[in-house]
C-alpha cells in the first residue's frame, strides 16, 4: 500500500530543499526551469550538443520574455554560456558551464531523493 503521508512529506522536504538552494543562489522559478531543461538535454545526453534558444523557450511553462530574461541572468551568473550556431548564424545556442553543471547535479540529486 502507498503511504501517501510519507510521499507528501518527502515532496515537501524536497521542495523546501530546492527552494532553499534557489534562494541561496538567487535563482527564480523560470531560471530553475531553464536550468533543468537545458541540463537534462546537455548534461545527460551522449552528444552534449548545446540547445537552440527558441527550443528552450518552447519547452518551459513561462512566457518567452520571462525565459529570455531568465536565460540572460543565468548567463550573467555564469551557469550558462551561449554561442552563435556555426551552421546558421541567426541561431543562438546555450549550454551549461561547469558551474551550471554542478548546480544542475545538486538540484537533480535533491529532486531524485539522493540528498
Amino acid at each position: 500500500m502507498v503511504d501517501a503521508r510519507r510521499i507528501a512529506e518527502r515532496y515537501l522536504e524536497q521542495r523546501r530543499m530546492v527552494k532553499g538552494s534557489l534562494k541561496e543562489k538567487k535563482l527564480t522559478d523560470s531560471q530553475f526551469q531553464c536550468l533543468l531543461y537545458i541540463g537534462s538535454r546537455t548534461v545527460n545526453s551522449e552528444n552534449k550538443v548545446p540547445l537552440d534558444l527558441n527550443e528552450t523557450v518552447k519547452k518551459t511553462t513561462s512566457s518567452k520574455s520571462r525565459i529570455s530574461v531568465g536565460l540572460s541572468n543565468l548567463m550573467r551568473k555564469g551557469y550558462l554560456e551561449k554561442e552563435i550556431d556555426l551552421t546558421d548564424q541567426r541561431k543562438v545556442n546555450v549550454a551549461l558551464t561547469k558551474k551550471g553543471a554542478r548546480l544542475y547535479s545538486e538540484l537533480t540529486e535533491i529532486l531524485e531523493g539522493k540528498i
